[in-house]
């Protein structure tokens, strides 16, 4: 039996890719404008820059907490998020300290996130 035009359009991943991707920057890319918020922001990225550039730093995201740098004294923060850590660090060693790079990131792992959900 021969396949409609309708059967091949929803056989045909690329399509839906697409579309996934095209929805995500419909959605996300205006982010690409904003600044960091006022949250952690800048205690994360702009305050601890010269850690977070050093990808040497790496293995140390994975054997501290997210707001521990450099054995600083200070409030306690329980936060162990070594992967997201880890993603800042290349962002910061990639894009620098501007945000248009982490917000840009981000919708790439959006992209990604609804590509392996559709795989699901």
């Amino acid at each position: 039996m021969a396949k409609t035009h309708k059967q091949s359009f929803f056989n045909n991943n690329k399509i839906f890719f697409i579309a996934l991707s095209l929805l995500v920057i419909l959605v996300y890319g205006r982010t690409m404008q904003f600044e960091y918020l006022g949250f952690d922001d800048t205690l994360m990225i702009v305050d601890h820059y010269d850690y977070l550039k050093d990808l040497s730093n790496i293995p140390y995201a994975f054997i501290h907490d997210a707001c521990k740098f450099d054995n600083e004294p200070g409030g306690v923060c329980i936060i162990y998020r070594p992967l997201v850590v880890s993603s800042v660090m290349i962002d910061a060693y990639l894009g620098g300290v501007s945000p248009k790079f982490y917000h840009f990131s981000n919708i790439l792992y959006n992209i990604l996130a609804c590509i392996f959900l559709f795989y699901l």
